[in-house]
């Protein structure tokens, strides 16, 4: 059920994309004369970005050539925009079209919380869900339904029901567990709902 896949560049691939910065090899992408967005100096430069397979090799004066060229002419560069939050059954679009529709606009990477499915089909429907958005392009952070039903106090009229142990199993394989919308147990002070939560803050990403 896990649905990242580790994007983290090779040792090999480094080591190339370094030697590009340096020209000691070509580039495979330049993009020439862009505002680049910096998200972590909080700034926007006029400037090149060189890429060399999946990395960056430089951002600034690139060395070399570069088998492809772009003139941005003073379009503006950014990273891939990230969706924190979203439910896609919502959004009536299947996995793949939903992640068309995402990185076409310029998200790259989306926190899916899939409780509709969850509240249906329970874990076999977010295992489907899953394996579905394996082969997109967008990269997702799936999340385990921690209410299913919304309400333990409320009869739920013939849906699934996902017992908070499994909840907790299932997030081992994904990337956490959605947001918590069982609000009258929280106010009520329910013991097992109380352990639950506990359990989940201290041992995954929860939204």
């Amino acid at each position: 059920m896990v649905v990242v896949r580790d994007s983290r560049p090779e040792a090999r691939e480094l080591v190339a994309a370094a030697r590009a910065a340096l020209g000691l090899e070509e580039l495979d992408l330049l993009v020439r004369d862009a505002y680049v967005v910096d998200v972590w100096a909080r700034d926007v430069k006029r400037q090149d970005v060189g890429v060399k397979g999946r990395v960056i090799a430089c951002v600034g004066p690139c060395r070399g050539r570069a088998r492809r060229v772009i003139d941005a002419d003073g379009l503006f560069l950014a990273p891939g925009f990230i969706e924190a939050h979203i439910h896609v059954e919502s959004s009536f679009l299947s996995p793949s079209e939903f992640s068309r529709q995402l990185v076409t606009h310029g998200t790259t990477a989306a926190f899916v919380d899939v409780h509709e499915v969850g509240n249906v089909m329970g874990l076999r429907g977010v295992a489907a869900l899953a394996r579905a958005f394996e082969a997109v392009r967008l990269k997702v952070f799936l999340l385990a339904p921690p209410n299913v039903p919304p309400s333990r106090k409320v009869d739920d009229q013939g849906g699934a029901s996902i017992p908070y142990g499994e909840v907790l199993e299932a997030a081992r394989g994904l990337s956490g567990i959605g947001e918590v919308m069982d609000l009258q147990s929280l106010a009520e002070g329910d013991e097992e709902f109380l352990s639950f939560a506990a359990q989940a803050s201290t041992s995954f990403t929860v939204q």
